[in-house]
């Protein structure tokens, strides 16, 4: 445990300089903080009354948010491949670590359950029924909707970050990524009630971590697609999550083997 500390405490002297460096306007905050908590509750709202006026108008205020902090977040987009997980980048950024991401967010999501704040299902998502007109409609625009959110993400873990940071010299970090995922958490309350707020909060703090970690927000977006791509198909494939998880692992396994046999052979 305390390696796991040490470790977190040296990137963060690591990352403290450019989070320090952040130009965080709390205007801007606010504002994410308000429209996060106002568009989640009108768009689901909407969900059964929706027309391309009102996706285009949610999708357009979330952009301009985001698009009036790109001095603050431009550095968490940069291209992954030059500076995440080299020499094996690509299987890295688009495999390894984002699955690696989901599976902890499981482990961080049974807590509330074992501690019985919250059911098995608290989205009740094993009564959703979805055609397959609506499945393909959902993964066609999850990319943009993953996107938005991870980058509010960003903006409010930065920015939150920034205002501990100067007033603390170690685990500033930690701090701010609970901090975040309980306001993503309670943000979502008068959307889904507090059983799924509280879930929410608990599976993205691995998420939020990874923005902080890595450096970057793609893994937590990669990570974030393959959750909501996984509910989706399991909706229409209740088994889709066992063999998602054993495929992957497998996956994963055979990743590795290719990495020591290249090294061998390569020496």
């Amino acid at each position: 445990m305390r390696k796991i500390f040490s470790r977190i405490f040296d990137h963060e002297r690591e990352l403290e300089n450019s989070i320090r460096n952040s130009n965080v306007r709390v205007i801007w905050l606010l504002v994410a903080i308000i429209w996060v908590m106002f568009g989640t509750y009108a768009y689901n709202e909407l969900l059964n009354r929706r027309t391309v006026v009102t996706e285009v108008l949610f999708l357009f205020i979330t952009i301009l948010i985001i698009w009036k902090n790109k001095g603050l977040i431009k550095t968490f987009f940069y291209n992954p491949f030059k500076r995440v997980g080299a020499p094996y980048s690509i299987s890295n950024v688009l495999w390894m670590y984002p699955f690696s991401v989901l599976l902890i967010s499981v482990i961080f999501l049974a807590i509330p359950q074992i501690l019985g704040w919250t059911s098995s299902d608290p989205q009740n998502i094993e009564q959703i029924s979805m055609t397959t007109g609506e499945y393909i409609t959902n993964l066609l625009t999850l990319p943009l909707l993953v996107f938005e959110e991870e980058s509010l993400n960003v903006l409010i873990v930065i920015a939150i970050a920034r205002l501990i940071c100067v007033r603390m010299k170690r685990g500033w970090s930690l701090l701010a990524v609970l901090l975040a995922a309980c306001l993503f958490g309670f943000l979502h309350v008068s959307a889904w009630g507090w059983e799924s707020a509280i879930s929410r909060m608990f599976i993205h703090i691995p998420f939020i971590y990874s923005i902080i970690y890595f450096r970057t927000a793609w893994i937590s977006m990669l990570a974030h697609f393959y959750q909501n791509a996984l509910t989706y198909t399991s909706i229409i494939y209740p088994d889709f999550p066992t063999l998602f998880v054993g495929y992957g692992l497998l996956a994963c396994l055979l990743i590795v083997v290719y990495r020591k046999w290249r090294k061998k052979v390569n020496t």
